[in-house]
């Protein structure tokens, strides 16, 4: 298999073994369902140890039809700004990689 098939399938695996999917071949939808599925765009990326990963994420652009982007996504201007105060007042900021993260949390 091919690294980034490998990498695919284990992102793939990751949203089925945490119940998030249950995949169904196109012709098992309805029409309505057909026109209301979300794209699932899938992104390859070489770690610093050479290991091709699968990054997978929802193509938004359908949402916008009655959420607003600043609704759903994290400004580029926000994370600046956190960061300069974090700076200047000598915070100590520390990050880690929780492994399906998003995939954890329960959508209310």
């Amino acid at each position: 298999m091919h690294a980034g098939e490998t990498g695919v399938s284990a992102e793939l695996k990751e949203l089925r073994s945490r119940r998030v999917i249950e995949p169904k071949h196109y012709h098992e939808l309805t029409f309505e369902e057909q026109v209301d599925a979300q794209r699932y765009l899938m992104f390859l990326k070489e770690k610093h140890i050479g290991q091709i990963i699968g990054r997978g994420c929802l193509d938004g652009r359908k949402q916008r039809l009655y959420m607003q982007k600043e609704d759903t996504t994290l400004s580029f201007e926000s994370l600046l700004i956190s960061a300069t105060i974090d700076a200047h007042e000598q915070r100590d900021v520390a990050t880690t990689d929780i492994p399906g993260a998003f995939l954890q949390a329960e959508i209310v």
